[in-house]
């Protein structure tokens, strides 16, 4: 018989969006965690991304949406239908990329990069989830930006750790 350690949770339907966004339609949000929370959170997502690579899987579309929370605010990774399990450490790298455009790393959109490691695409992913679970927003304005430009404007652009709320030292060291 074997185990599988999302059995033992109960997930009653909330993702980290959810407790995030007041409305849906309107897509605002309430207030911001408090850092203890973001603190709790981070460290569920980052064991559980070190609990994938650790067995060669990359999840391929981490985000918001795709965190759930338990009634205690644990934090899980959610919605493995993009996952990969990587059967070598070659397959790790990629020329393409799954998932949402805003949690792509910069290199996925640039022509002239050939390929791009899918662990630490995973990573960059997770730091924008942290950065969003911190601010409420994107931690970079691309609406009109275009899916060609995305990557240029992201490692041009400074990130903003003031973005309407003061944070603590460590926090910010984190993100």
């Amino acid at each position: 018989m074997s185990w599988h350690p999302m059995e033992k949770y109960f997930i009653p339907n909330h993702q980290l969006i959810r407790v995030l966004k007041k409305d849906k339609a309107e897509r605002t949000f309430f207030d911001y965690f408090e850092e203890e929370q973001i603190k709790s959170v981070a460290k569920g997502l980052v064991n559980g991304l070190l609990h994938l690579h650790s067995r060669n899987i990359v999840h391929r579309d981490i985000k918001p949406e795709n965190i759930l929370l338990d009634e205690t605010n644990k934090a899980v990774i959610g919605d493995l239908g993009k996952a990969k399990q990587l059967k070598s450490d070659e397959e790790d790298m990629a020329a393409g990329m799954e998932g949402t455009m805003y949690f792509m790393p910069p290199e996925s959109h640039l022509f002239e990069v050939e390929q791009f490691s899918l662990k630490k695409a995973d990573i960059w992913a997770l730091g924008v989830t942290f950065y969003c679970t911190v601010f409420n927003k994107l931690p970079f304005e691309l609406e009109k930006i275009t899916s060609i430009d995305i990557g240029k404007y992201i490692m041009a652009a400074p990130l903003d750790l003031n973005n309407g709320r003061s944070i603590s030292k460590p926090l910010s060291d984190f993100l």
